[in-house]
């Protein structure tokens, strides 16, 4: 409560002191609190040996959140010399007692070899394990590990249900790679209209792909000019050259906005000054520089024909 000022006014330096007190009296609980505000310098100067202190203190006594946190300071390295078999060996702790963050933490040490021998098998099962207990970035993980037959046979299926939960859960990668391969009709029924919603939801998170490509379906295939208005100046205001570029055609035609020749030119402008900078992108900044100029030219031609 002296944390959050729920009923007594707020006191982060004497929370510190009630959490040290109890602490020190052996409560695993508050070892574990008092170890995360040293550790984030919480009513408290950061001290990392002080973190590392309580968070081991709990974790001999088999406090699951204290052997997690443990874990990640030897992961990382932060306040301790980085030692990842050892960082493994709480995940692995943490894990059996059923933490999903220590499960997931773990499958991906399984997954990339990281202090333990590298075992996609056991990599499959802890994500499992994180996903059952309603785990988002785990069922993301099973679903990539389903796609590419890592651990586990490949199944389109599974690939499916467990990217779909992920995206559900709101996870915006989850969300953006189930609207692209909605979009793209890729090991599933092609679905338009359930591809820009998908896509939509990771763009309200800020995701600038995921915006574009939802323009570029409401331009080219739903002709939902507004919608792709929308999305096309959110993505352009991220630096989407791409983005831009379509944004600028769009002006330059007036659809889904009232035409002007002076916003299409300067998103045009944009899209070149950004692609050109990135040769994967040379074919963008070309064709934006084809735009300038016939742009220009039709500015000159009306200037002309009012004289």
């Amino acid at each position: 409560m002296l944390l959050s000022g729920a009923g007594v006014p707020k006191d982060e330096r004497r929370a510190v002191e009630w959490l040290l007190a109890a602490a020190e009296d052996g409560f695993d609980k508050a070892a574990v609190a008092l170890g995360r505000l040293y550790e984030e310098g919480v009513g408290t100067p950061v001290r990392l040996d002080q973190a590392r202190r309580w968070f081991l203190e709990a974790a001999d006594k088999g406090n699951s959140e204290a052997q997690y946190s443990l874990a990640l300071t030897y992961l990382s390295g932060k306040g301790v010399e980085r030692d990842e078999p050892k960082a493994a060996e709480w995940l692995t702790k943490a894990a059996q007692q059923g933490d999903r963050l220590a499960e997931f933490e773990l499958a991906k040490c399984y997954l990339q070899g990281r202090g333990v021998a590298q075992d996609t098998s056991r990599a499959f099962d802890w994500f499992a394990r994180a996903a059952s207990k309603g785990y988002a970035p785990a069922d993301y993980q099973l679903a990539l590990l389903y796609a590419n037959g890592t651990g586990v046979a490949p199944d389109w299926e599974k690939f499916r249900l467990h990217l779909t939960k992920a995206a559900e859960a709101g996870l915006v990668g989850a969300e953006y790679l189930l609207g692209t391969m909605l979009y793209q009709g890729f090991n599933m029924a092609r679905d338009l209209k359930q591809a820009v919603r998908w896509l939509s939801k990771a763009a309200e998170q800020g995701a600038p792909q995921a915006a574009f490509l939802a323009g570029l379906i409401y331009l080219n295939d739903l002709r939902d000019y507004g919608a792709a208005f929308r999305w096309n100046l959110e993505a352009a205001r991220q630096n989407s050259a791409e983005a831009q570029f379509s944004l600028a055609w769009q002006f330059a035609n007036g659809l889904g906005v009232g035409k002007d020749r002076g916003q299409a030119l300067e998103w045009y402008r944009r899209s070149h000054d950004l692609a050109k900078t990135d040769p994967s992108r040379a074919e963008l900044a070309e064709k934006s520089a084809c735009a300038i100029q016939l742009l220009r030219e039709e500015s000159r031609a009306a200037e002309a024909a009012a004289g």
